[in-house]
């Protein structure tokens, strides 16, 4: 029997509300930045790991419904290994 709606929503809000509370209080620096190619410009939202001034370069890109805080807690956990993290 697979779960239903329901079970699903319920976890992925849970999962949510965890994210949320620990970037409360954010340990890395983080920030939104332009990026630009030829004549198109868009933002992207930078994870940065404490202490290093170059660090290897992650992407992780987002779901179809936007930013949320659990994809922002993923990539606060990577920097956390020492990456530059950006969404």
């Amino acid at each position: 029997m697979s779960p239903s709606p329901t079970a699903g929503w319920l976890a992925a809000q849970a999962s949510q509300s965890i994210a949320t509370e620990k970037l409360a209080v954010p340990p890395r620096e983080s920030r939104w930045v332009s990026l630009g190619f030829r004549e198109q410009t868009t933002r992207a939202w930078v994870d940065y790991p404490v202490g290093k001034k170059h660090a290897p370069v992650m992407l992780v890109l987002h779901e179809v419904f936007g930013l949320t805080n659990s994809t922002r807690n993923t990539t606060d956990e990577i920097a956390t290994m020492g990456y530059v993290e950006g969404i």
